[in-house]
């Protein structure tokens, strides 16, 4: 849980830095989403 936590916060820590790249990391997590749905 902790661990988890602390992923979470340097996340939003690190998120203000990417905002440039949100288009392509939304494509990269369609593209995930997509994978393990087909999987399932």
């Amino acid at each position: 849980m902790c661990g988890s936590i602390l992923l979470l916060s340097i996340f939003f820590m690190v998120l203000p830095y990417t905002n440039s790249f949100i288009s392509l990391n939304n494509k990269v997590i369609d593209t995930f989403a997509q994978y393990i749905t087909k999987i399932t």
